[in-house]
């Protein structure tokens, strides 16, 4: 008897180091199990419904859900999260044909339609109770594909009201504090000129260069004249202008381009590039005078002669000596001999004017004598025009065209401005792109108004109270008498 209580003792003991085994062990299982959830990242997975095929499988994180080149519709759609916390939800609504705007759905239900046929186009996806955290989101749509790009956070990817199908979709969930946001983007270039049917593509640059987000979208505010692809390939349509815009995906900054189309055959002119001649509404080399008061917005400069051949501005030299001011100035007055770095600048951008004036001569010519210099009252369109002498202005002359479009001319002679005349810009024409070659004297007579850079061979005059929205940059000298001269932008 006292060996069976013995071995009954035994045998319980057995049990109990057993069951605590199996209980340690499990409670170990339980806290590697709370640890490897705990560690497991956030994450989303959905379903779509597609015409002809019904649910696809459940997919994850970034991966494709429906059919891409099959010009099937989804027509429904399932989100989860997975390894997120209690209290957090993924709400998501949908734009449906013939429907319009569902009510908001969460958490794996069904928003859409099943058996109706009706195509899903657009969707918003929200991420609640997720600090932390964002959802991103992209559709492949009808005639554009991918090109939308990714959205974030409520914004609606897909279109409203073109009668357009979503035929897939990805979804992916991004830590923020794990994000390196855009802060800008730029394009390689501003302008840009296309003959129709012409193609040009546009390389973006976003900044930081470690941006977790560098997609970027592109678009065309007329795409009758031009479309832009999402490699921005632009592909010129019609003559006329559009503005190509780029846009990162995440924070939304934009940069554009200007571009104009123009048919076959016709006339497409780069500027003149000016250098830092640019720096000045009016740039001399051996003198720059005014009949009190004249009104000059942009600095002026003289160079290789001093500052003494500015004469009639009762200038005020600046404390640094590198420039002077004077109350006909809104801007800076330059001369060769002001402190450095003013001689060296002024050295170099005279030497720049000297070079923009033989590129202006060297352009091909497009239109040859035209009018026989006497372009008074005459309507001109873009492109290079020459004479062999001089031209008169006697009444008022357009200049038609674009923004971009680029008018020099070339004058064996000089340029005589009648009193009380104007240059008229017409179509968005810029007075930068315009640009007066002339040989000899340029003058603009007693309240008449000019436009474009005058590149001068010898002296430019203005009479009294007549102004020019452009810059006036000669080898010799510039005389002014209550003149205005504004630097265009």
């Amino acid at each position: 008897m006292k060996n069976f209580k013995k071995t009954q003792a035994l045998l319980l003991a057995s049990f109990l180091l057993i069951a605590n085994f199996f209980l340690a062990g499990n409670v170990f299982a339980q806290e590697d199990q709370r640890n490897t959830a705990a560690a497991s990242p956030v994450g989303v997975t959905y379903q779509t419904h597609v015409q002809n095929q019904g649910w696809t499988g459940w997919v994850s994180d970034g991966e494709m859900s429906g059919t891409e080149g099959q010009g099937l519709r989804m027509e429904a759609l399932k989100i989860q999260l997975v390894n997120a916390p209690a209290e957090a939800r993924i709400e998501y609504n949908v734009h449906v044909e013939n429907q319009g705007d569902q009510s908001v759905r969460k958490n794996g239900e069904l928003a859409g339609t099943e058996g109706q046929g009706l195509r899903l186009e657009a969707v918003n996806i929200n991420l609640i109770n997720m600090p932390g955290y964002s959802v991103e989101y992209r559709v492949h749509i009808e005639n554009q594909g991918w090109t939308q790009g990714w959205v974030s956070d409520g914004a609606l990817a897909g279109t409203r009201g073109l009668g357009l199908r979503l035929e897939a979709m990805e979804i992916r969930i991004i830590k923020t504090e794990d994000v390196i946001n855009p802060v800008s983007v730029s394009l390689d270039k501003g302008t840009a000129n296309l003959t129709v049917g012409e193609t040009q593509t546009l390389a973006a640059t976003v900044l930081p260069a470690d941006s977790t987000n560098k997609s970027v979208t592109w678009s065309s505010d007329n795409t009758a004249v031009a479309t832009v692809n999402e490699n921005g390939s632009v592909t010129a349509v019609s003559a006329g202008i559009a503005t190509i815009v780029v846009t990162t995906v995440d924070g939304n900054k934009t940069a554009s381009c200007d571009v104009t189309v123009v048919a076959p055959g016709a006339i497409v002119t780069e500027p003149v590039n000016l250098g830092t001649a640019a720096n000045f509404a009016i740039l001399a080399k051996t003198g720059i005078s005014t009949v009190p008061d004249s009104a000059i917005t942009g600095d002026i400069g003289v160079s290789p002669i001093a500052a003494a051949a500015m004469t009639g501005f009762s200038l005020t030299a600046d404390a640094t000596n590198v420039f002077a001011t004077s109350p006909q100035i809104t801007g800076k007055a330059y001369a060769s001999d002001y402190a450095a770095p003013t001689g060296v600048n002024l050295t170099t951008a005279v030497s720049d004017m000297e070079t923009a004036y033989v590129d202006a001569a060297g352009r091909a010519v497009n239109y040859t004598n035209q009018f026989t210099g006497d372009i008074s009252g005459q309507t001109l369109t873009p492109g290079v025009y020459n004479w062999d002498n001089d031209v008169l202005i006697n009444s008022d002359v357009t200049l038609s065209g674009g923004p971009n479009d680029v008018f020099i001319f070339q004058i064996a002679k000089g340029i005589t401005q009648a009193s009380d005349t104007k240059v008229i810009l017409a179509g968005g024409v810029q007075a930068k792109n315009i640009f007066w070659q002339a040989s000899e004297t340029v003058s603009i007579g007693t309240g008449s108004h000019f436009e474009g850079i005058v590149l001068g061979k010898t002296n430019i005059g203005l009479g009294s109270q007549a102004s020019i929205n452009g810059r006036l940059l000669t080898q010799t000298a510039v005389t002014l008498i209550q003149s205005t001269v504004v630097a265009p932008v």
